[in-house]
Order: structure tokens, then C-alpha cells, then sequence
């Protein structure tokens, strides 16, 4: 990894964050354990980038996040189509939604954004139950 630097680090992280992704309740000790040995090895990620600084603390509070929600939503509730929406009702600023996830990868994304929060922001998970899409060349999904 020193031979490789930058390069090489920024695909080892790349692929932590998968693991992160895609991780659900089978498997969270496996992904608990890569982090905590990828901790143990590469102490000073700084060294590759300063950017990196904290970024070992960033996954674990993403983890940390996506725990929460495996724990509050139970499995035989987490099919369907789920929506993260951020907003922030003070401010002029467009509220954000990522549409159309499986509920892994809301899971993910709320840990993620969680992350980031101004005053008065919020963000939200959750499941759609109605959904009704058109678009202009008239072919509804």
C-alpha cells in the first residue's frame, strides 16, 4: 500500500465503503471486524491524504447509523421501495430525496448523511407505500 499511496488507498476505501453498503443483519460482525482490522493496519490514513484524517471515525458513526435502523425496522417490514429526504425547513434550500432504494441501501445512505446534519436539518427513511411515476415520453415505470 506505501508503494501504490494515494492511488492504492483511495480503492481499499472504495471497497470498505461497499462493504458498508451492503451489509445487513447477517452479516454486521464480519463488516465490524474488517473496519476494526483496517483501523489496526492502517493507523494514519492521513499519511495517504489529509482528507483521510478522520475517516476511519466516519465509517464507524455510519455503521453506527445503519445499526440503528437494522435494529428499528424490522426484516419482514423492509421490503418494497424506500426514500431518504433531507431538508432543512429554515432556509430557501431544495429539500433532497434519493428515491427508489432497496431498504440496504437507504440504510446506508441515512448512516451516511447522518453524518453532515446543519441546525434545523433533518433526514428522513422511509418506506413508499403508493407510488405512481410518469414521465414526459409518456412510459410509466
Amino acid at each position: 500500500m506505501k508503494e501504490k499511496g494515494y492511488s492504492g488507498f483511495s480503492h481499499f476505501l472504495y471497497w470498505m465503503k461497499e462493504q458498508l453498503k451492503t451489509y445487513d443483519d447477517t452479516n454486521i460482525s464480519r463488516v465490524t471486524e474488517l473496519l476494526n482490522k483496517a483501523k489496526l493496519i492502517f493507523q494514519s490514513p492521513i499519511q495517504f491524504s489529509p482528507s483521510w484524517a478522520n475517516v476511519w471515525t466516519q465509517l464507524e458513526q455510519i455503521m453506527q447509523h445503519k445499526n440503528e435502523i437494522l435494529k428499528q425496522i424490522p426484516i419482514e417490514s423492509r421490503t418494497g421501495e424506500w426514500q431518504v429526504i433531507m431538508d432543512n425547513p429554515y432556509t430557501n434550500e431544495a429539500i433532497v430525496c434519493y428515491p427508489g432504494l432497496s431498504f440496504i441501501e437507504a440504510a446506508y445512505l441515512y448512516g451516511f448523511f447522518r453524518l453532515d446534519l446543519k441546525n434545523n436539518e433533518y433526514i428522513r427513511l422511509q418506506r413508499v407505500e403508493n407510488l405512481v411515476v410518469f414521465s414526459k415520453d409518456n412510459k410509466p415505470e
